[in-house]
């Protein structure tokens, strides 16, 4: 089966985890037959998975485009959280969180606590703001979305808190029991996606909003876009977000605004943490359905055409 997942120009590290982890889970499993489609970590699960592959589904998520038409050719081992299970009509015990959740059973390198504080913006935003130039003003150490698994991997272990905007980087950090605090900025946040996995593991998505910063120009059609979007925000014709659409190169008043709003984040009085009963639940039952997974395609009963059922 090949394994189907978001590949993004200069690289995104929640969307790169997958060739990482799936490899070292399930070897020799995955290869270039796409007759049957491996889908995993992502907000994936959309209208562009009808048609006639087999899908094999193990902790993905939906929310960006149309859900997909859920048929025999799905095979549902789990999903990111109740909302997409709600949203696809699936069982609700197949809700159970996002894989990247199993990183917690791949043996890392020991790393040292260097980092107070790191902050994980989200790949989207980082042309519109120059966010280590921002975390130097603010004393904070700034993990790039676009680094490699692995140097993402140390830098976030090696942290103390993690203020995320990118949520792969909250989910890692509480996999790995790191206090995490979330935040938004710009039109281009998605709270359905916080909220499906927050729900799943008993939280509730509350994120700080960081001031419209940007420090990059923007010209032509993009200027004349945003402003659409920021009218009918601001009307209500359009997504609340949108209200929250940078336009305009910002002054020193708003860069000092945000490098507060850091250094208050900073302090860690916000800082979250699924509840630890939970969260081991939570891990052995996404144990449990890697292992079913795992018999499933040495037997060869994960390509068995037949009704969708739940993986048990």
């Amino acid at each position: 089966m090949k394994l189907y997942y978001a590949k993004l120009r200069g690289g995104n590290f929640g969307d790169d985890l997958n060739p990482w982890l799936w490899n070292r889970l399930l070897p020799g499993a995955l290869n270039n037959d796409d007759s049957e489609v491996f889908v995993g970590i992502g907000t994936i699960l959309n209208s562009m998975l009808d048609d006639s592959r087999v899908k094999i589904v193990f902790g993905a998520g939906t929310g960006y485009g149309p859900p997909p038409k859920i048929n025999h050719l799905f095979r549902t081992y789990c999903v990111r959280g109740p909302l997409t299970a709600r949203k696809l009509g699936l069982d609700p015990k197949l809700a159970i969180a996002d894989a990247a959740y199993l990183l917690r059973l791949i043996e890392l390198p020991a790393v040292e606590k260097k980092y107070k504080v790191s902050f994980v913006p989200h790949h989207a935003s980082l042309p519109d703001v120059d966010w280590r130039g921002l975390c130097e003003l603010a004393g904070v150490h700034l993990i790039s979305p676009t680094a490699s698994v692995d140097e993402f991997l140390s830098e976030l272990m090696a942290s103390d808190l993690v203020i995320a905007e990118a949520m792969h980087g909250a989910i890692v950090a509480d996999a790995f029991r790191i206090p995490w605090i979330p935040v938004r900025y710009g039109y281009r946040s998605f709270d359905f996606k916080w909220h499906d996995w927050c729900n799943s593991v008993g939280l509730e998505y509350q994120p700080t909003d960081l001031p419209n910063l940007l420090q990059t120009p923007i010209r032509g059609a993009e200027t004349v876009a945003r402003l659409a979007r920021l009218g009918l925000g601001m009307t209500g014709l359009g997504k609340q977000s949108w209200r929250n659409t940078p336009v305009f190169q910002s002054g020193k008043h708003t860069l000092e605004k945000a490098k507060l709003s850091l250094i208050d984040l900073s302090r860690g009085d916000r800082a979250m943490l699924s509840p630890e009963p939970l969260f081991q639940t939570t891990m052995e039952r996404l144990e449990a359905k890697l292992e079913t997974l795992r018999n499933d395609l040495k037997t060869g009963t994960v390509a068995t055409a037949g009704k969708l059922r739940e993986r048990s």
